[in-house]
């Protein structure tokens, strides 16, 4: 998505850290013609079998149907203990060719379901899956909790095949608070989404143990933010959708614009937000600690 376009977006919305993400990710992230038709491919339309199994998984994923060698292949390495089920559900997912059809976050979710478990989402996780989405996280987090399901765990069974698991091989995917906190971070601060590569090195930073204000440093006094030049009153605001995940209330507002009008540093102002109550609960929800006051 070009540059303009993001700005538009995120320029539309007041952003929060626990605001809905659909408030400010487009649900069309992804292009997909107008004129496809989305079929729901239900578990009862299949033979409750490997060839069912593999067939409902080109259907839905690839939007055609398997040869008889493709299925004969793969009902080999199921029955062969070569691969599992896990196995079947993370090559197709992340194969360029389901990737190359442009699918939406919803449009995924719905796959995924349908493929995996053959049936239409509930609202519920469909609401959750997708959000993951929205933050950065790949398909393969959403793979593996599908796959850990009892449910997937009984259609293997009657498959006659082995489960198995899905290795997630980004830390971006590991703890959804975490990717989350990482990602309001890019959109309440920067004004932007996170590039991949930036995401996952947050990400990876948090795991290690770097703390809530040492990422907060890095975001806040960053030149990207710097470069905004943005007034006392805007930084503020800044604070409370990027720290406390709410709006300025009128009282607090006034009082840290007033502070800085009068000569306090914005670091102290900073070290104001990363001590309260609201920012520690952030920090907790993502499992990280708070760290140490930003020199002032």
């Amino acid at each position: 998505m070009k540059g303009s376009k993001i700005a538009a977006i995120l320029a539309a919305a007041i952003i929060t850290i626990t605001g809905a993400v659909s408030d400010i990710f487009p649900a069309n992230r992804y292009s997909e013609p107008e004129n496809r038709i989305i079929q729901a491919y239900a578990a009862d339309s299949y033979t409750n079998d490997i060839k069912g199994f593999i067939t409902r998984m080109y259907n839905v994923c690839l939007d055609k149907d398997p040869s008889d060698k493709v299925i004969s292949n793969w009902t080999e390495k199921l029955n062969s203990h070569v691969a599992a089920g896990a196995d079947v559900v993370v090559t197709f997912f992340n194969s360029s060719e389901y990737k190359s059809r442009g699918r939406t976050n919803a449009q995924i979710v719905s796959d995924c379901y349908n493929a995996v478990l053959g049936r239409n989402p509930d609202s519920s996780g469909a609401a959750t899956w997708q959000k993951h989405l929205d933050v950065g996280m790949t398909v393969n987090d959403m793979c593996k909790g599908l796959v850990q399901s009892s449910e997937f765990k009984t259609l293997c069974s009657a498959y006659g095949i082995q489960v198995g698991s899905v290795t997630l091989k980004n830390v971006r995917d590991e703890n959804f608070e975490r990717t989350y906190f990482v990602y309001r971070l890019y959109a309440n601060c920067l004004g932007r989404y996170p590039d991949i590569s930036g995401l996952e090195n947050w990400c990876v930073q948090l795991k290690n143990g770097y703390t809530g204000a040492k990422i907060v440093q890095g975001f806040v006094c960053s030149n990207e933010y710097k470069s905004k030049n943005t007034s006392n009153t805007e930084f503020v605001t800044m604070l409370y959708n990027t720290l406390l995940g709410r709006g300025p209330d009128a009282t607090g507002l006034n009082n840290w614009v007033s502070q800085l009008n009068n000569g306090k540093s914005r670091n102290y102002v900073i070290n104001g937000f990363l001590f309260s109550t609201e920012f520690k609960a952030q920090c907790a929800r993502a499992g990280i600690s708070v760290g140490t006051k930003l020199p002032e």
